[in-house]
């Protein structure tokens, strides 16, 4: 199935335990138990099947996604931990009455076994878990290292916290789980709300798919992405009325740097926005770029980083379906040729009236698929790139000596107020746009 499934042991409501689908609660399968079912787990414990198993008090046994018993033996119900060097998942328990003495269990087909008996590390009944039987931890998570999760319980008198940390190796590279937006979630939820195993958002187990890249950002300043700045209260679809707009395009109402050059969806009615930056292309070869939008959008390329040399490239006449790419001829460009490393910048003007909005524009290179262009090729507008080598506010005599000192170096990492045009070298070309600055103040 696709999408993400609840299993769910019910309390108190003699229902027993269901496995539903989490976008509709539309019950696949259940066990139905009239007592207090209290207690239930999933996870990926026996690499045999793909996918989860579940267990619960709802019925002996445990079971595969199909409602299939794959043992009639049912191990314990508290927390889970990614540990060993493989894709399954490990039991965290406790033992003793007052489920205070924790441990860490393995499944092995048929029951599980002892790995680690937590409660003696480092000396015998020093470390305990909390929550009487439930014996949960004070978080686990993927906290350090790789993907698999950390441990951390508290010593026995109450004066330590001890992080446990898997120790073996493992050949598969994984994401860290902090990236998955539900995982993190779930590591919060563990000290705010009920104490349970946290999940990521997609399946991690044996026959699992590459795992999603992560669509997370630095909040702070990023050195990769695209400025997007864009201007309220501007009625009509026409991307006149926002060029014309007596505020742009020196103040706009907002901007943040987006990690992909796509836009929310539905964001607001009203308004017109700016997409600027450097694209930096992977490999040298022949370029072709589309754009899809609502309402209307243009596309402006320059052959190197100087912003007015970019030239239209593709447009939005009228709105297009979300990633709609063939709706117009406009809206592919010709097929241009551009180098590796190099730093081109890029531009995109949108306008939005009303309803539903969306912005987005998509390349394809000599070995890329045609996809949305990732942050990773983008680097952020940040203001007008002068000839300041110095950082004293002009472009002078002693700017000049600086540049003398770096001509002919070739270098794809050399700041843009160095290599001027952003071709990876500093030439005749650079020098050319030094002489255009020639004593101008770069404080604006």
């Amino acid at each position: 199935r696709p999408g993400l499934e609840v299993w769910q042991c019910h309390e108190s409501s003699a229902a027993g335990a269901t496995f539903r689908d989490a976008a509709t609660g539309q019950i696949i399968w259940d066990h139905y138990n009239a007592g207090d079912v209290g207690r239930a787990a999933a996870a990926h414990i026996d690499a045999r099947y793909v996918g989860y198993q579940m267990w619960s008090y709802a019925a002996p046994g445990t079971y595969n996604t199909a409602n299939e018993q794959i043992s009639t033996a049912r191990t314990a119900m508290n927390f889970l931990v990614w540990w060993t060097d493989d894709l399954q998942r490990e039991l965290l328990d406790a033992v003793g009455s007052s489920g205070a003495n924790p441990i860490l269990d393995k499944w092995y087909g048929d029951g599980s076994g002892r790995l680690i008996s937590l409660y003696s590390v480092p000396t015998a009944y020093s470390t305990a878990s909390n929550n009487g039987t439930k014996a949960n931890p004070c978080l686990s998570g993927d906290i350090l290292g790789d993907w698999r999760e950390e441990i951390i319980l508290r010593s026995s008198d109450n004066t330590k916290l001890r992080i446990f940390i898997p120790h073996e190796l493992t050949t598969y590279r994984l994401y860290s789980l902090m990236h998955d937006s539900q995982y993190r979630l779930a590591i919060a939820w563990q000290n705010v709300a009920y104490n349970q195993p946290p999940h990521p958002s997609f399946y991690l187990g044996e026959g699992m798919a590459p795992p999603p890249t992560p669509k997370i950002r630095y909040a702070g300043v990023s050195k990769d992405g695209i400025l997007w700045q864009w201007w309220k209260n501007i009625p009509g679809w026409s991307l006149r009325t926002l060029v014309e707009h007596a505020n742009y395009p020196d103040t706009p109402d907002g901007q943040t740097t987006l990690d992909r050059l796509e836009t929310p969806r539905n964001w607001d009615d009203h308004y017109g926005s700016r997409l600027r930056g450097y694209l930096i292309p992977p490999e040298t070869g022949d370029y072709i770029f589309w754009i899809s939008a609502d309402d209307t959008a243009w596309l402006f390329l320059s052959p190197d980083a100087r912003g007015e040399n970019a030239q239209f490239i593709a447009a939005v006449p009228e709105n297009t379906g979300y990633l709609q790419w063939d709706k117009f001829e406009q809206q592919q460009s010709a097929s241009i040729p551009l180098a590796a490393g190099r730093k081109y910048y890029i531009e995109v003007l949108h306008k939005e009236n009303a309803g539903g909005d969306h912005l987005a524009v998509a390349w394809q290179g000599p070995t890329l698929a045609q996809q949305i262009i990732e942050g990773r090729y983008l680097r952020p507008w940040r203001g007008e790139v002068f000839a300041d080598l110095n950082a004293d506010g002009w472009v002078d005599g002693d700017d000049l000596v600086k540049f003398i000192d770096m001509w002919l170096l070739t270098d794809c990492q050399l700041p843009l107020n160095i290599d001027l045009n952003g071709d990876c070298m500093v030439n005749h070309q650079d020098f050319s746009v030094l002489a255009g600055q020639w004593l101008g103040m770069t404080g604006n």
